[in-house]
């Protein structure tokens, strides 16, 4: 009999009810919510999962993993689980990340993607004693502003919170890359993405052309697409759209920038191709989307 595969994102465990908190980009869950994987499920986001006490065992993209105490399990986007078994005293505690939200990391950071790498070949980390207590205050902080969230800016209070978890994890995982580098061999895919994901976090130019990142990677733009495809799940110009999104969104809500001011950085030829891309991407002007922008920010006040 065939299995149905189940594709869990955070839409899927709000859907479910299986969250304490979310805010459409972070969730997070204690054990006893945890959803009975008894199908093939593919995880399409960030999973973090701190084990409180007892052990677990889960095959992740068809590679056996094993995990117990003050271990992290930590799955990228795209992994999928299989044959999930927990003792009886199994207690952790997870934490997600949207896949859009990721992009944002890797787009803000070009570190990540090395980190990333690491983890869907090294799953599991053991937290130190101080370690795992630090942690475990993160998380605690995360529970008291969900059971208080009055105040302002909650849910960047919440984002800003749940990178530092990020962060502190990616410094526990930074010392390992050298090592990893030494002795895993990368497919040249992966160093052509790795590349590009750098070359897209730092290069400056109006030209924001597959064809022009192609170039400076000293391929051509068909095989940079298919590479990014395969290995990321989209094209070279999806991130490029994916980039210019997040730039101009932090740019018309952190910025008192003019529209022609944001557009001309950007690169864009002029402001009717720059309201052509921002209506196709978020329905709107961008007059109209730096209002919903605001406004969303004042809802959380």
């Amino acid at each position: 009999m065939i299995q149905k595969e189940i594709n869990v994102n955070i839409d899927y465990l709000i859907k479910n009810g299986l969250v304490n908190y979310s805010d459409g980009d972070i969730v997070i869950m204690n054990s006893n919510e945890h959803p009975r994987l008894e199908n093939t499920v593919k995880l399409e986001m960030v999973t973090i999962v701190y084990i409180e006490e007892g052990m677990m065992q889960a095959d992740l993209n068809g590679k056996t993993v094993k995990a117990g105490k003050d271990d992290l399990v930590v799955c990228p986007p795209n992994t999928f689980v299989n044959r999930s078994l927990t003792s009886a005293d199994f207690s952790s505690k997870v934490i997600g990340l949207s896949y859009k939200a990721m992009q944002r990391s890797l787009l803000m950071s070009k570190d990540i993607w090395g980190i990333m790498a690491f983890v869907s070949r090294n799953p599991v980390i053991h937290l130190e004693k101080r370690t795992s207590k630090m942690f475990d205050k993160y998380y605690s902080l995360l529970s008291y502003k969900i059971e208080n969230p009055h105040g302002f800016y909650h849910k960047e209070i919440m984002q800003s919170l749940f990178h530092c978890i990020f962060y502190e994890l990616s410094a526990i995982i930074a010392p390992k890359l050298g090592n990893m580098q030494e002795k895993t061999q990368f497919s040249q895919g992966e160093i052509l993405f790795k590349k590009f994901i750098e070359l897209l976090t730092t290069y400056e130019s109006n030209d924001r052309s597959v064809k022009a990142y192609a170039e400076r990677l000293c391929v051509t733009p068909k095989y940079l697409s298919t590479v990014c495809k395969s290995v990321s799940g989209k094209t070279a110009l999806e991130w490029i759209h994916d980039f210019l999104a997040e730039a101009i969104t932090q740019k018309l809500k952190y910025t008192d920038f003019s529209i022609k001011e944001i557009a001309d950085e950007l690169g864009f030829p002029n402001i009717s191709f720059f309201g052509k891309f921002v209506k196709a991407r978020f329905g709107v002007s961008p007059k109209e989307y730096r209002v919903r922008l605001h406004n969303s920010t004042n809802e959380n006040m």
